[in-house]
């Protein structure tokens, strides 16, 4: 088959030669330029996925970080009423008995209207004559710590 080949290329004329060797030339130039390219975008690809991978990495080691804070948080909730009082001052009332009432507005997003629904949950019992004390804590994990203010309402608000 080559033979056959090299014979058919002897058989052309000079500028015939010309133009299949320039061919084979710019096809030989075109086909490196792609391979380099290629290897480039596989380079940066890599590059692209090993940071993914270490955002992926930071991202679990965060969620596992925060998933141990709530299981921990949730084994000191859980067991406030089955912990002896050393001093006997408080006991456990049933809800029915109890004479105060306790909303808590709890989420770990900011911006999702809890302040707005506190102030809303709270006009009700105002006008019935109810004393409410609010307070507004920041717990977030990038927020320092801050001391509860609370709010005493009470009265007529009928001026509001």
């Amino acid at each position: 088959m080559w033979d056959s080949l090299i014979k058919l290329f002897h058989e052309l004329s000079e500028t015939s030669q010309l133009a299949v060797v320039l061919a084979l030339i710019v096809v030989l130039i075109l086909y490196t330029v792609w391979e380099i390219l290629t290897w480039l975008k596989r380079r940066d690809l890599k590059g692209q996925l090993r940071r993914t991978r270490t955002r992926l990495e930071e991202v679990t080691a965060d969620r596992n970080q925060l998933q141990q804070r709530l299981f921990a948080l949730d084994r000191v909730d859980s067991h406030v009423w089955t912990k002896p009082d050393l001093y006997d001052n408080n006991c456990f009332v049933s809800r029915e008995q109890r004479q105060t009432r306790f909303i808590s507005l709890v989420n770990l997003k900011g911006g999702v209207g809890k302040t707005t629904l506190l102030g809303i949950c709270t006009v009700r019992p105002t006008l019935q004559a109810h004393c409410v004390i609010c307070s507004k804590t920041r717990t977030a994990s990038r927020c320092p710590p801050a001391e509860p203010k609370p709010l005493q309402l009470g009265g007529d608000l009928s001026q509001w």
